[in-house]
């Protein structure tokens, strides 16, 4: 996790701490948009808290920034859970979730940045 964590500071770090919350929201949504939202929590969320811990930081939100991009992902049928119910019965594609999700999504982590920042930051 170390290793990982050090390579999104560098990535990040320049654009601040909202923009280190920022990565760790895309990584999370992305990979929660393919994988089950445990497994990205599993795989994300120590990797979070080493940041956090690095750079000094309050671990609160680096550690809600995880779950919520986890929770609500809404650009596959696989990212949220009723995506998935409605996937087969409405004849819905693929394509289809992300068209309406990503936007969907993205206005979601710039609310969820938003607030975290301005409780903790």
């Amino acid at each position: 996790a170390h290793i990982i964590a050090n390579g999104f500071i560098a990535a990040f770090l320049p654009l601040g701490k909202v923009g280190i919350l920022f990565g760790i929201y895309l990584i999370t949504a992305f990979l929660a948009a393919y994988i089950t939202n445990k497994a990205a929590v599993a795989i994300i969320f120590p990797i979070s808290l080493t940041m956090a811990v690095t750079l000094d930081l309050n671990p609160i939100p680096f550690v809600l920034v995880v779950a919520y991009a986890a929770a609500a992902n809404f650009m596959t049928p696989i990212g949220y859970q009723t995506n998935l119910m409605i996937y087969g019965p409405g004849g819905y594609a693929f394509k289809d979730f992300f068209k309406v999700g990503f936007p969907l999504t993205m206005i979601y982590m710039v609310v969820t940045v938003a607030i975290l920042s301005l409780l903790y930051f």
